[in-house]
């Protein structure tokens, strides 16, 4: 491809601490692949007719009914609701990375359904919940987080260089550019309070992650002083964040080793042993069963790939082409994995576009 998107850098960024913070590895490879960022901004702009939504004094106290996932999204289904909307004792929202993650849970939904109905769904809940000062300002919060969203698309769509002139060096300076354009952009979007509570523990850790790039980039470092320079970045961190960093790297040490034993063909058992001690039983079941999911989905789109091109070269016309990709697709894969598999496909084709003289 002659050129990338931005995309790449913000998700970068966003993973590092998501990874850090977060470092689930149970996570089905055909939904991380879908979604790998964990979510997807709303698209549309929450300033409407606000008071459409607002009870009013004279109507009835609103109740909340027992929430299931599923109702509202296949992607939420099975979970609960993240995040929280609380109030102190003034009876004003109090500011923490609860609410952001109150957002981004509905946001999850989006693309199943469309953004004006997450959004009437996140303000119907923030009057169920808040009283009015709160409800006020949560209002205003939801409608800067969406107007972010949007701006975060604008940079995303920045091209990159030339695929051939990208190298390490190149990637560690434009990540430190795109780091310091969400700097600035949250800044002139949110309060400092707000960036503070929302993005805060991003930052320190985005920070490090772009120091450590800068470092590994350096040619004029030896093996032994990246090392050294990467080990006293650590030591940097706030406390809880070198805490789960150690924990982090532990466990990504020991599950990439877990795959790589699964992948030469050791026992279910043997993989299960390797993990017990840093995972409950529960977690290394949940491990094993992905890797085999994993597996068993490299199978059969390198199954997919291979009876394409029979297709492709056997057929005598566009039609017969299409007839007979369509019929492959639906024999091999559900309804969810289609849309990937066409992502695939899409991209393929983008792609041979670029590779003509």
């Amino acid at each position: 491809m002659k050129k990338l998107s931005l995309a790449l850098c913000v998700a970068a960024l966003t993973a590092a601490a998501l990874l850090l913070l977060q470092p689930d590895l149970t996570e089905s490879p055909i939904a991380a692949e879908v979604n790998p960022e964990g979510l997807q901004p709303a698209q549309s702009d929450a300033s409407g007719d606000e008071q459409a939504s607002k009870p009013r004094q004279s109507d009835p106290p609103m109740t909340t009914p027992v929430w299931n996932g599923a109702n509202f999204a296949r992607a939420l289904a099975g979970t609960d609701i993240d995040g929280d909307l609380r109030v102190d004792e003034n009876g004003l929202l109090i500011m923490d990375i609860q609410v952001k993650d109150f957002f981004d849970y509905f946001f999850l939904a989006v693309g199943e359904r469309t953004p004006e109905e997450v959004v009437a769904e996140i303000k119907r809940r923030i009057y169920d919940r808040l009283p009015a000062p709160a409800a006020d300002q949560a209002m205003g919060l939801l409608n800067d987080y969406i107007s972010y969203q949007e701006r975060i698309r604008e940079l995303m769509a920045a091209p990159l260089a030339p695929a051939e002139s990208q190298n390490y060096e190149y990637y560690a300076s434009v990540m430190e550019s795109t780091f310091e354009q969400l700097k600035s952009l949250r800044r002139q979007i949110f309060a400092p309070d707000v960036v503070d509570a929302f993005f805060g523990l991003d930052e320190a850790y985005s920070g490090y992650a772009l120091a450590v790039m800068q470092v590994k980039a350096d040619a004029q470092l030896s093996d032994k002083e990246k090392a050294s320079q990467v080990e006293a970045l650590q030591q940097k961190l706030p406390a809880q964040m070198r805490d789960a960093h150690r924990q982090a790297a532990q466990r990504e040490s020991l599950t990439r080793e877990a795959r790589r034993m699964y992948r030469e063909g050791y026992s279910a058992d043997s993989v299960r042993q390797a993990l017990r001690g840093r995972f409950s039983d529960e977690k290394a079941e949940k491990i094993i069963t992905y890797y085999q999911r994993e597996e068993e989905w490299r199978a059969r789109l390198g199954d997919y790939q291979r009876r394409k091109q029979d297709i492709q070269a056997a057929a005598r016309t566009d039609a017969e082409t299409i007839a007979g990709l369509t019929q492959l697709r639906n024999s091999l894969f559900t309804s969810e994995e289609l849309k990937l598999v066409e992502s695939y496909d899409a991209i393929e084709r983008k792609a041979a576009q670029y590779d003509k003289p």
